[in-house]
C-alpha cells in the first residue's frame, strides 16, 4: 500500500521538481545570467516569469501540503520508520515557507538577503533529503 493516492504522490513530485528547477532558474537569472549594460547590472528578462512560475508552484505546493499533512504526516507520526526524514523534511518545508514569506514581504535589505541564502540553500537540502525520504519508504515496504 502506497503512502500516498496516486494523484496526489504525482501532483507533489511534479510541483516539488517545478520548485526547483525554477529556483534554479532565479538564483542563476540573479547571479551568472544578470545582463551588464552601459547603465549598470540589469536582470535577465527571464527572472520576472522565473519569480511568477515559482510563485504559482509554491502556492500549488502548499494546497497539496495540505492535503499530505492530513492524509501522510499526521497519521504516521507515531511510525518508527523515516520518522527523522520525515520530520527533516517537514522542518525544511517550513523553513522555505517562512523564507519564501519574509522574501515576499520583508523591506530589510539585509535581512532579505539572509532569507534569500537561507531560503535558496534549504531547497537545495529539500531535494537531498526527498530522495533519501522516499526510497527508504520503499525499501521498508518491500521488506518489513
Amino acid at each position: 500500500m502506497r503512502a500516498l493516492p496516486r494523484l496526489l504522490r504525482i501532483s507533489l513530485y511534479h510541483s516539488i521538481l517545478l520548485l526547483g528547477l525554477s529556483g534554479l532558474i532565479i538564483k542563476l537569472d540573479q547571479s551568472l545570467w544578470v545582463q551588464h549594460t552601459p547603465y549598470g547590472d540589469q536582470p535577465n528578462p527571464s527572472l520576472s516569469y522565473a519569480l511568477a512560475l515559482h510563485g504559482a508552484a509554491a502556492q500549488i505546493f502548499l494546497i497539496l501540503a495540505g492535503c499530505m499533512l492530513i492524509i501522510h504526516i499526521l497519521p504516521r507520526l507515531a511510525w518508527r520508520h523515516n520518522r527523522t526524514s520525515g520530520l527533516i523534511m517537514l522542518i525544511i518545508f517550513m523553513t522555505l515557507i517562512l523564507t519564501g514569506w519574509a522574501l515576499y514581504y520583508l523591506a530589510n535589505e539585509q535581512f532579505r538577503s539572509l532569507s534569500s541564502t537561507i531560503h535558496f540553500w534549504a531547497g537545495c537540502f529539500l531535494g537531498l533529503v526527498f530522495m533519501l525520504h522516499v526510497p527508504l519508504k520503499r525499501r521498508k515496504e518491500q521488506h518489513p
